[in-house]
């Protein structure tokens, strides 16, 4: 977990990905129903969305939809943490699964 964790911050300083971490301490927020991932793409494709529950994952490819789920997005990024504070609280939590990995070995 920890080499994973370190790999993803490595994308994000590197530019590849843009993630913001909301954290549990933020309470209640707009996308507590499952994971929703939002894509746009440079060549000027449509944005699609990948939307996750606790028994499935769907792309959603339907403009509209995607429209209707952009406000939750937006919702959801509002409450998290900014992309570059983001990349911090995920080295930190990569340093503490390598301690308790220490530990266990």
């Amino acid at each position: 977990m920890a080499g994973q964790l370190r790999y993803l911050a490595e994308l994000i300083r590197s530019g590849v990905a843009v993630v913001q971490v909301l954290e549990v301490s933020s309470g209640a927020h707009a996308a507590l129903e499952g994971a929703l991932t939002l894509m746009t793409f440079a060549d000027a494709s449509p944005d699609v969305a990948y939307v996750e529950g606790p028994h499935t994952g769907v792309l959603v490819e339907s403009t509209e939809v995607v429209r209707k789920v952009r406000p939750t997005y937006d919702l959801a990024r509002a409450d998290a943490l900014s992309p570059e504070a983001s990349p911090a609280l995920i080295d930190k939590s990569a340093e503490e699964h390598a301690s308790e990995q220490h530990r266990s070995a």
